[in-house]
């Protein structure tokens, strides 16, 4: 990709809160690519610390504990094992996913 789809690229990322450098993603040439170099870089990692910050995320985004609690089953942790800032750092992971899912099409507009 060009220097300037690099940096459009990034503009687009940072509205999603993924800090990236434009250089970094020279060498992809597709969505796909952007996005196999985000989760392999631990971009859509969000770790959320702190009891307070983890109650307020899951308060806002989750209520009723169901979708978190639902992604740390599906990655197989058991009741005993989970605390307020493991689901919240699940479901804020899974929500900046969706969010990429969202501005897919702006990124391979940027690419065309």
């Amino acid at each position: 990709m060009t220097e300037a789809q690099s940096k459009k690229i990034a503009e687009i990322l940072e509205g999603i809160d993924i800090d990236i450098v434009p250089e970094d993603l020279k060498e992809l040439e597709s969505v796909d690519d952007v996005e196999e170099y985000l989760q392999d870089n631990g971009f859509f990692d969000v770790e959320i610390i702190y009891y307070t910050k983890a109650m307020d995320y899951l308060h806002e985004h989750d209520n009723s504990l169901q979708i978190s609690l639902g992604l740390a089953s599906d990655m197989g942790y058991t009741l005993d094992k989970v605390n307020s800032e493991l689901l919240a750092s699940l479901l804020a992971s899974e929500n900046l996913r969706e969010e990429f899912g969202e501005i897919r099409d702006e990124i391979e507009e940027a690419l065309a």
